[in-house]
């Protein structure tokens, strides 16, 4: 037989592991769609290579990997920050600029 306390316990127990796994999950799914997404920009480079001469592949496939990094340094610096809550009706403020990310945080950035 159990008392209330026990069962109060038990509880708060299993709400806490179940919100840690549920935050794993969302991790967990986040990281699996962005690597989606840099497959997906692989698969550009490629049917763009396959519809020009093979003396220009190299750089078409440079092309899309300056395109990717150009917008993932854009976005780890100035995009985040206009896409989050705060500032105007226009664009986010500079509260949660990347500079002044929390730990919490770094999944929005990834993957918002």
């Amino acid at each position: 037989m159990s008392t209330p306390a026990t069962e109060a316990y038990v509880n708060s127990y299993v709400q806490n592991e179940l919100s840690t796994v549920n935050e794993a999950v969302d991790a967990s799914w986040t990281l699996l769609c962005g690597i989606l997404v840099f497959v997906m920009q692989l698969g550009f480079g490629l049917v763009e290579a396959g519809s020009i001469k093979s003396i220009n592949t190299q750089t078409i496939l440079l092309k899309n990997l300056l395109d990717v990094s150009i917008v993932t340094i854009g976005w780890w610096a100035i995009g985040y920050s206009l896409s989050s809550e705060g500032g105007n009706s226009f664009a986010g403020g500079s509260a949660r600029s990347f500079f002044s990310l929390a730990n919490s945080d770094w999944v929005g950035l990834y993957f918002n």
